[in-house]
């Protein structure tokens, strides 16, 4: 199980040798909470390389809301978007300085 504080806010796992990004972060997570890792759901490969996971949010649960990295959410290097959120959707293709390029389906889940 993940630590928590006493509120029962979820504490993200440690930086650690061999954890580099998000995907490594995921699996971390996933690892402590005894849950396989969700390789089953839509994915979109940025254009910088990073991973988008889609998943459906339950019907009746609570409003999820965005969160950035250890701040509020999931892990260092995780963000979450849902309510009032937005991502690059696959197919856009973006120029900025820091790269170039496309955000590509790479699991239609």
């Amino acid at each position: 199980m993940m630590p928590a504080t006493a509120d029962g806010t979820v504490c993200s796992p440690p930086r650690t040798a061999g954890v580099n990004d998000g995907a490594d972060v995921l699996a971390v997570l996933c690892e402590q909470a005894g849950q396989p890792l969700p390789f089953d759901t839509f994915t979109v490969r940025t254009r910088r390389g990073g991973l988008h996971l889609y998943f459906t949010a339950p019907i009746g649960g609570p409003v999820l809301g965005n969160t950035q990295g250890s701040r509020g959410g999931l892990g260092w290097l995780i963000d979450t978007r849902a309510h009032g959120g937005y991502v690059v959707g696959p197919g856009s293709v973006v120029d900025l300085p820091d790269g170039t390029g496309p955000y590509e389906v790479i699991r239609a889940g």
